[in-house]
């Protein structure tokens, strides 16, 4: 009867395993859908920023369209202090609105490290991580994979916190003690969002283009 017993519950044990696995790769699969599948998409939220004993807190705006646009727009709430990050095809610029500048970069961005505050990078990182963790929770699913922020290798996880109707909610990233570094709380997820004509335009950023500066020595990471 014990043997009986044993069986039973390891096969338990298994069948328990084996759904939680397909359970994983199903929420994974339907979130990388919704994104690959989308013309674009709109994020709203706030971002932190914790550094030892100050947090530096964001309005974020995440603009996105197909094939590589994107424009990121982070407000520092204690200053109001505002910056945006520009990727069209002409190029990756960091703007300054109020003081009608901006600064052209060569570089691969968003996709030479991990991005917080961008769907299609965050997805990413987690099926890079072959050995992420997974689970379901009375309010959605949770995954937890490693990230690649090369500037900052004290960066190590990330958290990714996801409602019941498959959008991501809130991401932690965390040091090797498992300490929050960074966090991003999603308020708004737009998919198929219509964008103006001139949205992703630099022109649309600055009183007057041809007042931009450009330093094609710099990275952005």
């Amino acid at each position: 009867m014990k043997k009986i017993f044993t069986i039973l519950f390891l096969i338990g044990i298994l069948l328990v395993s084996g759904c939680g696995v397909k359970k994983a790769d199903n929420v994974l699969k339907n979130m990388e859908k919704k994104v690959k599948n989308a013309k674009s998409y709109y994020l709203e939220g706030e971002m932190e920023i914790i550094n030892n004993e100050d947090t530096y807190t964001y309005d974020v705006k995440v603009s996105y369209e197909k094939d590589d646009y994107y424009r990121i727009e982070l407000v520092n709430k204690l200053n109001n202090h505002e910056q945006v990050i520009l990727r069209n095809d002409d190029g990756v610029y960091v703007v300054t609105p109020s003081l009608n500048k901006s600064f052209k970069f060569q570089s691969d961005w968003p996709y030479n490290n991990s991005q917080v505050y961008l769907l299609d990078s965050v997805i990413s990182d987690i099926k890079n991580d072959s050995n992420h963790e997974f689970s379901a929770k009375d309010k959605g699913y949770y995954f937890k994979s490693s990230v690649n922020y090369p500037n900052n290798k004290s960066l190590v996880k990330q958290k990714v916190y996801v409602n019941k109707d498959e959008k991501i909610d809130k991401i932690e990233v965390v040091d090797k003690d498992d300490k929050v570094q960074i966090r991003m709380n999603f308020s708004k997820i737009e998919f198929n969002k219509k964008f103006s004509k001139n949205n992703f335009e630099l022109s649309d950023l600055l009183n007057n283009s041809s007042n931009t500066n450009k330093n094609s020595d710099n990275q952005i990471n």
